[in-house]
């Protein structure tokens, strides 16, 4: 299975807009039968996150990059 990895460790805002857009753009890679991991959510874009009402419950999130090469890694063996 193919993964993509968005790392958002270098965003500081998100709007309801730009939420929106990640969600559907997903929903329409899904469709290819690639992964979708995001990275780089600092404790301040998650609170921001939740005051917007965001949840990226169906994906898989993890803090740092390489935490997630490491899962694909073991994933892959």
């Amino acid at each position: 299975m193919t993964t993509l990895l968005f790392d958002f460790s270098g965003l500081l805002e998100i709007d309801t807009y730009t939420v929106r857009v990640f969600y559907n753009l997903n929903r329409l890679i899904s469709l290819t039968g690639t992964e979708v991991m995001i990275t780089g959510i600092t404790p301040l874009l998650a609170r921001k996150m939740g005051d917007l009402y965001v949840t990226f419950d169906d994906l898989t999130t993890f803090t740092h990059v390489k935490n997630a090469l490491d899962f694909i890694e073991k994933k892959e063996k």
